[in-house]
């Protein structure tokens, strides 16, 4: 396959000003985990050793959407039908 002739760098290579910059360093800068959204789901992913996994409903405890195990590595999970 041809390949296009090589253009002149005009990004690579050169100073790029910082726009961010002063807003970082003062503080007011905003990243992702300063938003939240009604009904946002947040992920926790979490490594352990056991081999069984048991989840029991605590109403004391945040509700939980989804759990996920290596099993479905590779496959689409089906949520289960809330009552």
């Amino acid at each position: 396959m041809p390949q296009a002739p090589e253009a002149p760098l005009s990004v690579v290579g050169k100073p790029t000003p910082r726009v961010d910059g002063p807003q970082k360093v003062s503080g007011q800068a905003l990243y992702t985990s300063d938003f939240s959204f009604p009904g946002m789901l947040y992920a926790v992913p979490v490594a352990a050793t056991i081999g069984i996994l048991s989840y029991t409903h605590d109403p004391r405890l945040i509700p939980v959407a989804l759990i996920l195990s290596w099993a479905f590595v590779g496959r689409s999970p089906r949520r289960p039908r809330r009552p």
